[in-house]
């Protein structure tokens, strides 16, 4: 069959691959689960040749399942800021560092005091000095690991190094990239300065790619270990907020996008970067010409799974035991309850404040609780609380200029109607959900195809299928009202400056 295109997608809990034929209909899928090592305290690890392991395994399985031996494409997509360093010979030195790895914190406080948040904004487009950042990574390295930081000969990004592992090429892709904190995205290249003042060296960055471009081809053993005829040209990619936005045809105007995964994403489509008075988090988009504002949350769906795991495990394993889903079983009780009418608030940083308040002693909380208080409505305060942070999100890009009517949902978070009509009651906004909810994957996959000249933004827009619809109802007002208390909640416990919003 020819005309197909592959998509593997690196997300933080799993990689997911998805092969299309060439009308982008599902062929066969798979996934493939990522089990982290915890060496220390805010360390979080991973052997990094598991990842191709993972790419391999999974091509196997997609090309198999589908009879296919032929592709026209293979398009990368997934997290940030998982760093690799590779030796001379091109071998990982030690682990990755998996993108949610803070053990950096005092080389990033070090950072904030000699660049500045402001300078460091006007350049990268990030709000504040993240210990995650490869920029605080890299010195902790040098300080805490001499020996292995004398071994580097390439840091490269997670997406970046599978592309290398595949076809032999280096290079650095620029909405990734957005992320290391020593990306200028104005000018779309390695800043000198910000290199300087974390001490690393320039020659260790591979070069930058052009976004969305072909950058190589299969290696021809890999090919032949997955049976495939003929060439397969492999996309540079690019990060998955991107990919998901194209996925879901947010290309800005009418639509922003939000994601309700393991954290909170907003998606809005820009120009320029114009950093001057602006208060948005800012990448290289994955599509050339553009600019992506992406307002994101450390906490969404992984405050339910640590609800789950933390007081409901053996409710979870007999709902799985019977083939069911403990996040539907809890979307299906609330439904059946209504909207709940209590004045239980949780305020969600459990994993310190990013957007729009970056305050990373920001804590999780709980307020209003009474003996009245049962299991479902934690659960039902939960999903408010992310509801809560999409509203803040939203205003705040309204405040900058970026406002719409209809917010595209997508993520576990778009499977819960019950969540849905809440975040269209708390931000006053419709709330859509589409027929294809890998929208990442599928992204991708477009990606690559507008590369060959075989769609365009108009044609992505005419297959995309809205399937529900969420408008804000009765109780709008309400919620608008318990809103104000959640912002004072904030403000009252110093995780808000007094004058935010």
């Amino acid at each position: 069959m020819s005309g197909c295109i592959l998509s593997l997608d690196y997300g933080t809990t799993c990689m997911k691959g998805i092969l299309y034929d060439q009308d982008f209909r599902v062929l066969s899928q798979t996934s493939w689960n990522f089990t982290y090592e915890y060496p220390a305290p805010n360390c979080i690890e991973y052997n990094a040749k598991g990842y191709v392991t993972a790419a391999m395994e999974g091509m196997k399985t997609l090309l198999k399942e589908a009879d296919v031996h032929e592709l026209s494409a293979l398009a990368l997509t997934g997290q940030a800021e998982t760093l690799i360093c590779l030796d001379k010979n091109g071998e990982p030195v030690g682990n990755a560092y998996v993108w949610l790895d803070s053990r950096a914190q005092e080389e990033a406080a070090e950072l904030k005091e000699k660049i500045g948040t402001d300078a460091f904004y006007r350049k990268t487009g990030i709000l504040g000095f993240d210990p995650v950042m490869p920029l605080a990574k890299l010195p902790w390295i040098r300080r805490h690991e001499p020996a292995r930081y004398e071994k580097i000969a390439k840091a490269v990004m997670l997406k970046d190094y599978l592309v290398y592992a595949l076809t032999g090429v280096l290079c650095a892709e620029p909405s990734v990239s957005s992320c290391t904190g020593y990306l200028n995205i104005a000018e779309v290249q390695w800043d000198k300065e910000l290199l300087a003042a974390a001490d690393i060296d320039p020659e260790i960055l591979p070069p930058i790619c052009e976004q969305n471009s072909f950058v190589g081809e299969l290696k021809r053993e890999i090919c032949e270990e997955l049976g495939l005829r003929g060439k397969v040209p492999v996309n540079c990619g690019m990060i998955d907020q991107s990919a998901s936005a194209v996925g879901s045809g947010n290309f800005g105007g009418d639509v922003l996008s939000e994601t309700t995964g393991t954290v909170l994403a907003v998606a809005a489509i820009l120009k320029e970067f114009q950093p001057e008075g602006s208060t948005m988090p800012v990448f290289c988009h994955g599509l050339p010409g553009v600019y992506m504002a992406l307002p994101n949350c450390s906490t969404a769906g992984v405050l339910l799974k640590w609800y789950r795991d933390s007081f409901h495990s053996e409710l979870a394993a007999d709902l799985k035991g019977q083939g069911k889903n403990f996040f539907g079983h809890v979307d299906d009780v609330l439904l059946s309850r209504g909207m709940q009418n209590n004045e239980l608030l949780v305020l969600p940083h459990f994993c310190g404040s990013q957007c729009p308040v970056a305050n990373p002693a920001a804590k999780g909380v709980f307020y209003g609780l009474t003996l009245d208080t049962d299991r479902y409505d934690v659960a039902g305060a939960l999903m408010e609380s992310v509801g809560f942070l999409l509203r803040e999100n939203l205003d705040n890009l309204r405040d900058n200029g970026l406002d719409a009517e209809t917010v595209i949902s997508l993520g576990g978070g778009a499977n819960s109607d019950w969540w849905l009509q809440r975040k269209a009651d708390i931000t006053g906004k419709r709330i859509c959900t589409l027929a294809n909810g890998e929208s990442t994957a599928l992204g991708a996959a477009y990606g690559a195809a507008i590369a060959m000249g075989r769609i365009d933004k108009a044609g992505i827009l005419e297959k995309r299928r809205i399937v529900k619809t969420f408008d804000p109802g009765a109780e709008r007002a309400r919620m608008e009202e318990k809103y104000q208390r959640y912002l004072e909640l904030n403000r009252r416990l110093g995780f808000y400056p007094s004058k935010t919003f």
